[in-house]
């Protein structure tokens, strides 16, 4: 005859691990009503992942609930030589994401432009549009690729859409600010044909920044007065845009006094207004931020209208995203997104800093990385303030140094 001998040790392990097994079995029987409460507050992209990654009951409970807005991503180095090991850095996580595979961007690629959704224009050349999630591409003419109007090559700096840039897009149009400070415009998806279509602003002024309206408007600021010029494009009946006039919406120039930094004005569609966002260089760094605003003039010739630059002190819930290739305003949530917050904007320096560079004073490293050929890049942080450090809109700067390519910002999915 055998006997079994259990000893208080013994009692006590099988006593935790029958706890440990109930309160494993307790998680995923929670009831979905709510686990769909939990879901829906949480705001950074990771921890919703993380949360349908937990069992199938609570991936059930996710996929009910639709992921609120993503915020944009920050890609920190863009012409990385392996796509997939690009880092991003997530504002709402307040971290640096786990690599991710970027799709139909390869090595050298240069990013110069991104619209909702993942999609990304990409100047080789050629130029191509592709989503950085999905893979998919939009068809473009050999024209369009090539970046040509009439026998002339252009150097894109910027590309802005009017709508979505799906492979089976209608009337989606590129406008692209150029290097040479003009405008070029084409119509891109299936009905894709000839090359861009090119002009200057108003009066032959150069141009510094390009932004679509909401409404399908499409606006270019210039470089030293600060005026906005309205483009009206028309469509021929083969689906090929032309310039139907340029109206020049004189105003006062509220920068004279500011000295903006080079590459430091922006201009973005708030809650159905256009907003100027200006980056002072001069002493301490701050944005100053203004709304086009009607100035009560009669608007009696059709070539000038009426208009002024009103000082803007608040951003309500939205916050701004600015950098050299993109720029958006973005809704935030009263209590935040995760780390982001409203009233705030989120700016990617336009350019990479060497050695010799000096870093704002309040700068703080958070990053530092290198790749296979040697190169080394830190990238920098900095809280700022407006100016006299009144209480009003906050400015968060990233800062590269070393590479060639600065970070810029790209628009994902809903995740």
């Amino acid at each position: 005859m055998s006997s079994t001998h259990t000893t208080a040790g013994d009692q006590d392990s099988n006593h935790r691990t029958s706890s440990a097994s109930a309160e494993e079995q307790r998680w995923p029987s929670l009831p979905g009503d709510l686990l769909g409460e939990i879901y829906v507050k949480l705001a950074a992209p990771l921890s919703r992942a993380r949360f349908a990654a937990s069992c199938r009951s609570w991936r059930a409970a996710a996929s009910t609930h639709p992921p609120p807005r993503a915020l944009p991503w920050l890609m920190l180095d863009p012409l990385a030589g392996n796509p997939n090991k690009r880092m991003l850095y997530c504002p709402q996580d307040g971290a640096v994401l786990p690599r991710l595979p970027i799709q139909g961007a390869g090595a050298g690629a240069c990013f110069v432009g991104c619209y909702d959704g993942g999609w990304a224009a990409l100047s080789g050349p050629p130029l191509r549009i592709v989503n950085l999630f999905s893979g998919a591409e939009v068809e473009l003419s050999p024209e369009q690729k090539r970046g040509t109007c009439e026998s002339r090559k252009l150097v894109f700096e910027k590309i802005v859409f009017s709508a979505a840039p799906t492979p089976t897009s209608h009337g989606c149009i590129l406008a692209a600010l150029t290097d040479d400070y003009e405008i070029a415009v084409c119509t891109v998806g299936d009905s894709a044909e000839g090359g861009w279509i090119l002009r200057s602003g108003y009066y032959g002024e150069s141009l510094v920044d390009v932004a679509f309206c909401s409404n399908g408007e499409l606006y270019g600021l210039t470089f030293y007065s600060k005026e906005l010029n309205k483009f009206e494009i028309g469509m021929h009946e083969e689906g090929m845009p032309f310039f139907k006039a340029v109206y020049r919406l004189a105003m006062q120039n509220p920068c004279e006094a500011i000295f903006p930094e080079e590459h430091g004005v922006y201009i973005v569609e708030l809650c159905g207004k256009i907003v100027m966002a200006v980056r002072r260089t001069q002493g301490q760094p701050f944005f100053a931020v203004f709304e086009l605003v009607d100035a009560g003039g009669d608007g009696a010739t059709t070539d000038r209208l009426y208009y002024k630059w009103a000082d803007l002190t608040s951003l309500g819930n939205h916050a701004l995203f600015l950098g050299p290739t993109c720029s958006k305003a973005v809704h935030v949530p009263a209590g935040g997104h995760g780390y982001a917050r409203k009233n705030h904007i989120y700016y990617a320096h336009h350019r990479c800093l060497t050695a010799k560079n000096k870093m704002p004073g309040s700068a703080k490293e958070f990053l530092g990385s290198s790749s296979s050929n040697g190169n080394h890049r830190i990238y920098y942080k900095e809280y700022e303030s407006i100016d006299n450090n009144i209480e009003g809109i906050m400015s968060i700067g990233y800062y590269a140094r070393g590479g060639f390519h600065p970070p810029m910002w790209i628009l994902p999915p809903d995740l």
